[in-house]
């Protein structure tokens, strides 16, 4: 375990409190080819049983708009978006709207 530990910097080793021996990855993927480098490569001829995996999920929780503050938003996006191809300065809807909410800033 601790070959592969060294040969990925991205694996974490550890042990519970019933001894067993447990390997963080980066997703299934990257467990898949952890397995297939102990079996093959770190530790060949040794039987060693494993899990399904445990995944791990993350989710964060952001603050809703209201629904005419984004309507709003969205339109003044459009607008932009359409004013910039008629000026065809060449920028993104993005690029434009950032340009309008600075120009706003300045005259506050």
């Amino acid at each position: 375990m601790e070959l592969l530990k060294q040969a990925d910097p991205n694996v974490q080793i550890g042990v519970t409190a019933t001894g067993q021996q447990v390997i963080n990855t980066s997703g299934e993927l990257h467990l898949e080819r952890c397995l297939r480098d102990l079996r093959t490569t770190f530790a060949p001829g040794i039987d060693f049983k494993v899990s399904e995996p445990l995944i791990g999920f993350l989710e964060t929780i952001v603050p809703q708009l209201n629904r005419a503050k984004q309507a709003e938003m969205d339109a003044e996006k459009d607008r932009a978006k359409k004013n910039n191809e008629e000026d065809g300065e060449g920028l993104t809807a993005e690029d434009a709207w950032e340009r309008k909410k600075q120009t706003e800033e300045k005259t506050k």
